[in-house]
């Protein structure tokens, strides 16, 4: 190739790669939590989450009971519910529970997010990812998984519920 055409091979890359104008990022929304006492979102979020406001209630604590609902893929919204105390909340803010509406039952989806939550418009498996300050969740058919590893020595081992 001839200095010419490696110029003008050069050249034309160059405008066809600024004509696709800049690499965008993936838009996603954020998930706004908040009081909905006395609503049958609210009453569902403190079904769900029955076990963490007892365990709460046991210390003296009355968790303030935050909940918000998104479309995530499934067939219905599904709901967010976070807790906010001193104990249910700590350094790395207060965690969020995803539930979602499957097969006639809420289930829980993913536990523990913590931050600002949001949900994205790329999907895995037909489900939006969720996106944390530290985290991106993806749908694993069953639930959200993390796509970031755990650090070594953590145990990942299923725990059980506090009751």
């Amino acid at each position: 190739m001839v200095p010419f055409q490696r110029a003008a091979l050069v050249l034309c890359t160059a405008l066809l790669l600024g004509a696709a104008g800049p690499v965008k990022s993936t838009p996603s929304s954020p998930v706004t939590l908040q009081s909905n006492s006395g609503t049958k979102t609210d009453a569902t979020a403190r079904t769900l989450s029955a076990d963490d406001l007892g365990a709460a209630r046991s210390r003296g604590e009355q968790p303030l009971v935050l909940t918000a609902r998104a479309k995530l893929g499934g067939v219905q919204p599904a709901l967010f519910v976070q807790l906010q105390s001193k104990q249910e909340c700590g350094s790395a803010g207060c965690s969020t529970s995803i539930y979602s509406f499957e097969r006639g039952r809420w289930q829980r989806v993913l536990d523990s997010a913590t931050g600002l939550l949001k949900v994205s418009a790329k999907k895995t498996r037909g489900r939006n990812d969720i996106i944390s300050d530290a985290d991106h969740f993806v749908w694993s058919g069953t639930g959200y998984t993390s796509l970031d590893p755990a650090p070594a020595g953590i145990d990942l081992r299923p725990r059980p519920r506090r009751r």
